[in-house]
């Protein structure tokens, strides 16, 4: 729980929301900080660009932000960024290409792990299933609470 100062009022963090907004806090320091070694200028206008509309929802938008800040200087944080811009917009293999050649070219990167987890829930998403489909009902049959009823 966090008290407020002068305030009785109580916040609940949960372990959840802890872990998640660890997760983003240090997704954007790692993108900040590698940008704030950037020489391009470009590079970080598009990244600055790039990071607020993703905040606003405008994906596609800083989509095209984030990889024109990695053709002005090619940094792997970059392609982290365009792989979950692809993932909002439901774009399950673009993401898939961009998350796996941000940990190929950060293999020692912190946010491995939840890459990989990312990785593993597109992968699950997107495979054909193997569960075999019932056939569809002939003609004329009714289906109703498991009992047959013919016409």
């Amino acid at each position: 729980m966090v008290e407020c100062p002068g305030d009785r009022r109580r916040l609940r963090i949960t372990d959840r929301t802890a872990a998640i907004l660890a997760v983003v806090v240090a997704c954007t320091l790692l993108v900040f900080a590698t940008v704030a070694q950037a020489d391009a200028p470009k590079a970080r206008a598009h990244y600055e660009r790039g990071t607020s509309l993703y905040q606003v929802g405008e994906y596609r938008q800083a989509l095209d932000e984030f990889k024109q800040a990695h053709i002005e200087k090619a940094d792997p944080a970059f392609l982290y960024n365009i792989a979950q811009c692809h993932r909002q917009l439901g774009e399950s293999k673009e993401a898939l290409t961009f998350y796996r050649r941000y940990l190929s070219l950060a293999p020692g990167t912190a946010l491995r792990a939840e890459v990989e987890k990312r990785i593993h829930e597109l992968e699950s998403a997107t495979a054909p299933s193997d569960a075999p489909t019932a056939p569809p009902s002939p003609p004329g049959v009714l289906e109703n609470a498991g009992l047959t009823v013919l016409k």
